[in-house]
């Protein structure tokens, strides 16, 4: 489970751009799904693109991302496909 909270009311913060802002807080939110083009579809004008889709599948085979604006104007980056370089070991460690 994820809650979050509203900010107060009153607080000027500028619309991020494209994944997000750099300073502080969050940048975005990742949520991971079956299928990038699939959900943009479903969600139609609604959808608010601030960036992508980018086809990552050259360096990880099937990565997708886009990053869409919520209504409140924090952007979620919406991922598919992604597998992690490292693979654990059946000690729990990291190899390449």
């Amino acid at each position: 489970m994820l809650e979050l909270f509203a900010a107060k009311d009153g607080v000027n913060v500028p619309t991020p751009e494209q994944d997000g802002p750099s300073g502080p807080g969050f940048r975005h939110l990742a949520l991971e799904v079956d299928s990038v083009d699939k959900i943009l579809f479903e969600m139609g004008p609604a959808a608010r693109i601030s960036m992508g889709p980018v086809d990552l599948s050259p360096d990880n085979p099937g990565w997708r991302i886009v990053w869409i604006r919520d209504p409140e104007e924090n952007i979620l980056e919406l991922y598919q496909g992604y597998t992690d370089q490292f693979i654990s070991n059946k000690e729990g460690k990291y190899e390449n």
